[in-house]
């Protein structure tokens, strides 16, 4: 089985029937987008909106509530927010980190909602781009 099989069976939350070989699970440098079907490493705006939009929309995506419409406005993702601790300089998180910080955390969506770990994912490259507008 191949490591790719098994990241959608681990992410399908599925169990594997059987051995797994240890010869066929891939290479310590197997890229993360090939574990989440191909998601670019630079993901811009355009690429982490309809994430936001699904997953935060509801509250976050201009309806007034939440404090924050990050899901929809790029700016108010852009801004310092209040929901989180400072970072380690005692610089306040940016709204789309601290977004992150609570999906990670299970905070983030209220109730039994779960953040699928692919949007999860492209939120966290989202960052790692540098919260690149293009």
């Amino acid at each position: 089985m191949t490591l790719r099989a098994c990241a959608f069976l681990l992410l399908a939350g599925c169990s594997v029937d059987g051995p797994v070989d240890a010869t066929d699970v891939g290479s310590p440098d197997t890229a993360v987008g090939d574990v989440f079907g191909g998601l670019p490493e630079r993901v811009t705006w355009a690429e982490v909106q309809p994430a936001y939009l699904r997953n935060c929309g509801g509250c976050h995506g201009g309806q007034g509530r939440g404090g924050t419409d990050f899901a929809t406005v790029y700016e108010d993702a852009l801004a310092d927010s209040d929901s989180c601790a400072p970072d380690h300089l005692l610089r306040p998180l940016r709204v789309a980190s601290c977004a992150v910080e609570r999906v990670d955390a299970g905070t983030m969506p209220p109730g039994d909602v779960v953040v699928p770990e692919a949007d999860a994912e492209l939120m966290r490259r989202f960052l790692s781009s540098g919260l690149a507008f293009e």
